[in-house]
């Protein structure tokens, strides 16, 4: 509608102007402040006295510097940890480590291999613990978003209740090492002992780059003696260091400023069983992964457990013989068990010396990646455990019971 002067009289417009004349004319009301004030001794100042002051120049605010925090080192260090992998792989845990690598195991553990007969009642009892774990665990938590849909990168399906990868694969190692125990000899079960999430540090440097390794053990044998170390000089005799040039070996090793340089064994001396054993490690996708989010390959999944063997070892032998010392008289033996809950790797990492730029170079042996299993489900209503593989358990009791 058109607005005319006789509508005018009844607009808002109106209204706000008549308000603002109408409180223009009130008289303010004496509230006796500056009576208060002089009664206080407080001195009242005129505000048109600092509108008439010069303008001078602003004081220059110095901020004051940020409070680093404790653990603060201007020189970067490259932290290993649980959820890295390494680039390269093998490859490049072999430069960063100065280690030879052999597929297959110690001629004396391939002899045992081959001998090596487990009991029907055993291999049947660990098929159904296989089972229990996998499928029939009670176990029920919200799990990680796992599925991707690629024709819909932007759906985000519903997370689902189930049994959490950490705790299907510990109670796997336990009811693998359960089996191993049923026929040990006696001498064996006396000599070992089994703790769960052992952690370990072990600092070091490698062209002049600062590095760390902090790990844990998921489940960890310690055992009274230690393993006694392979003399077979002959059989890496010829094998060549790899070449990863142009990358240097510490390449996607995060590096940060903020760390605390220590070794840390978590057994003492003191303890009865003070020698590392074999080390039972979890893999999860969700847990290890790449900045750019590439699966991790199988050489990768190998390095990660050889990085883990030689942090226990190199902890170990700093412990006990203290931080001078590079060259060992005894080289100390550690085994180690990989697994995501359906690959199964083995591996024996052997620690000649502490300086990775001598001519004595380490060890490592490494079985091939090994399925525990085709397919485990619920198939047709029925629980099915399809293509179960009695080999890993046969790798699993020669480890067990080499010493």
């Amino acid at each position: 509608m058109r607005i005319t002067l006789t509508l005018l009289k009844q607009h808002n417009a109106r209204m706000f102007r008549r308000h603002w004349q109408v409180q223009g004319k009130r008289i303010p009301k004496d509230m006796k402040s500056e009576e208060s004030l002089v009664a206080r001794g407080i001195p009242i100042v005129e505000a048109t006295s600092f509108l008439q002051q010069r303008e001078g120049k602003t004081p220059e605010i110095v901020p004051e510097a940020p409070k680093l925090p404790e653990n603060y080192h201007s020189k970067p260090c490259g932290v290993f940890g649980d959820s890295n992998a390494l680039l390269l792989g093998m490859p490049q845990a072999q430069i960063l480590l100065n280690t030879l690598k052999i597929d297959g195991y110690p001629e004396k553990l391939e002899d045992q291999m081959e001998k090596l007969s487990i009991p029907t009642n055993i291999e049947r009892a660990m098929y159904q613990s296989v089972m229990n774990v996998c499928l029939f665990d009670p176990e029920q938590v919200k799990l990680e978003h796992r599925k991707k849909d690629p024709e819909r990168p932007a759906y985000i399906f519903p997370r689902i209740y189930g049994l959490t990868d950490a705790r299907r694969n510990r109670l796997l190692f336990h009811k693998f090492i359960q089996s191993c125990e049923k026929f040990a000899p006696a001498s064996t079960l006396t000599d070992r002992r089994v703790t769960e999430n052992m952690f370990f540090k072990y600092p070091f440097e490698v062209s002049e780059n600062q590095l760390q390794l902090e790990v844990h053990s998921e489940v960890f044998i310690a055992s009274k003696k230690a393993i006694t170390p392979v003399d077979e000089k002959k059989r890496f005799e010829g094998l060549e260091m790899p070449n990863i040039f142009p990358a240097l070996p510490t390449v996607s090793i995060p590096r940060t400023n903020i760390y605390k340089l220590e070794n840390i064994y978590p057994l003492t001396n003191n303890s009865a069983f003070v020698h590392p054993h074999t080390l039972f490690l979890h893999f999860s996708t969700l847990d290890v992964k790449h900045l750019s989010d590439i699966p991790v390959s199988n050489t990768q999944f190998e390095s990660r457990a050889i990085m883990k063997a030689f942090a226990v070892a190199a902890s170990k032998a700093r412990a006990s013989l203290g931080t001078n010392v590079t060259d060992l008289q005894q080289p100390i033996v550690v085994q180690t068990v990989q697994s995501d809950g359906k690959r199964f790797q083995f591996g024996i990492f052997q620690l000649n010396s502490l300086d990775l730029t001598s001519q004595k170079q380490n060890y490592w042996y490494s079985s091939q990646i090994m399925n525990l299993y085709e397919e485990c489900g619920v198939k047709k209503g029925k629980p099915t455990l399809e293509g179960y593989n009695r080999d890993v358990l046969k790798h699993m009791t020669v480890l067990y019971n080499n010493s």
